[in-house]
């Protein structure tokens, strides 16, 4: 395993413990088990878990890490609906849009493009050989 991806799967792992560590106070802080029924840390946890496969050298953690990212790029906000998934790190910029505003997660972005080329290249070493 070389450094980037050893890097890569720190920062999954980091993001998702970051997540999950923010949900459970959350839920902590209002006392109530709710909290968690309410914004279930599913996606922090999918970044713990695929973070520690793919320290492990597994391809489903690399495989887990697109799924982990790619669900937080997009979020969206209107007065009658809204979509957002967040774990740990975020860096994000806005869209305004006519009827709602689009916020593009781009420390997620920069996470599947990573997640995607260690996947090409882990292709391109088997294939080589």
């Amino acid at each position: 395993m070389g450094k980037l991806e050893r890097y890569s799967a720190s920062l999954m792992l980091l993001n998702g413990a970051i997540g999950l560590a923010v949900a459970l106070g959350s839920a902590a802080l209002q006392r109530m088990p709710a909290a968690l029924l309410d914004a279930p840390p599913y996606a922090s946890l999918l970044g713990v878990v695929s973070g520690l496969l793919a320290l492990r050298g597994k391809l489903a953690g690399l495989l887990g890490g697109l799924l982990f990212y790619a669900l937080q790029i997009p979020s969206y906000y209107s007065p009658r609906w809204h979509f957002n998934v967040r774990s740990g790190i975020s860096v994000a910029t806005v869209v305004e849009l006519a009827h709602g505003v689009l916020v593009i997660n781009v420390a997620a972005l920069a996470g599947l493009l990573v997640t995607v080329w260690l996947l090409a290249a882990r292709r391109a070493a088997a294939r080589a050989r």
